[in-house]
């Protein structure tokens, strides 16, 4: 397949920072740029063609810190945005109706919470996800994804209790009492990391799995982004990218 693109300002951002007019694509290569005849003779008469009237061209963007392998379950997960939702009691009432409509002891992945944006001092408390999911393991990540919030099935399923000491790198947040009150910060976080991505290659399938990492490059390609650096890969995480990109699903 061959593509043309001429009639704009094609910004290469090379070394030279070339301004260029043309650009000539065959099977998702770039074979020619330089100006609009250029890129015109690169290619066959059959070449689809797109006049870019005068509009800029530019290169994809790469996004050198970015959450792509737990982003990638968004369609799966518990949406704890505060907006769009009201607040922490709403919030809540979102997990506790994902936990009432999913089979005992399957994990409850939120994302988007963020207290200290919405001025809360605490994240959500193992108490109150227990008692919304007293059935089911809950893991929600916070906006920064530094840290998360687990109930107490989630806790006791990866062994982290008063006893367990706080990772290098990671705090296990404590009550009053010493218990672990569900807040997880930094590395104290990645065994629940590992143990719901687990859970969700194993409960969805390798083929589901590898189709949500395709809708997420894809949502992706469509706002520009075409390289992406993962902050944090569990091995979880390298998996989900390895059965992906050999079902020919991976287009980032």
């Amino acid at each position: 397949m061959e593509l043309l693109f001429t009639g704009g300002r094609v910004l290469t951002i090379d070394a030279m920072d070339r301004i260029a007019s043309g650009v000539a694509i065959r099977d998702g290569r770039i074979v020619a740029v330089g100006d609009s005849a250029e890129a015109r003779n690169a290619v066959g008469t059959d070449a689809t063609h797109v006049d870019l009237n005068g509009r800029a061209l530019i290169p994809g963007f790469c996004d050198p810190h970015n959450h792509f392998s737990m982003t990638t379950f968004e369609p799966r997960s518990v949406d704890c945005r505060v907006p769009p939702l009201s607040g922490r009691p709403a919030v809540l009432d979102a997990i506790a109706a994902a936990a009432a409509g999913a089979p005992e002891g399957q994990w409850i992945w939120g994302l988007g919470y963020a207290a200290r944006l919405i001025g809360e001092e605490d994240g959500l408390l193992r108490s109150e996800l227990d008692e919304v999911a007293p059935n089911n393991p809950v893991c929600v990540m916070d906006s920064s994804y530094h840290a998360c919030y687990a109930n107490s099935a989630a806790l006791a399923m990866v062994g982290i209790d008063r006893h367990t000491p706080n990772p290098p790198g990671g705090e296990i947040r404590k009550d009053a009492s010493g218990e672990p009150n569900g807040t997880l910060w930094e590395r104290a976080m990645d065994p629940v990391h590992h143990a719901s991505m687990r859970s969700y290659i194993d409960t969805f399938g390798e083929d589901a799995v590898a189709g949500l990492i395709e809708q997420n490059a894809r949502r992706h390609l469509s706002h520009g982004i075409t390289t992406v650096g993962d902050a944090l890969v569990m091995p979880e995480s390298a998996e989900i990218y390895r059965l992906a990109d050999e079902r020919g699903r991976l287009p980032t």
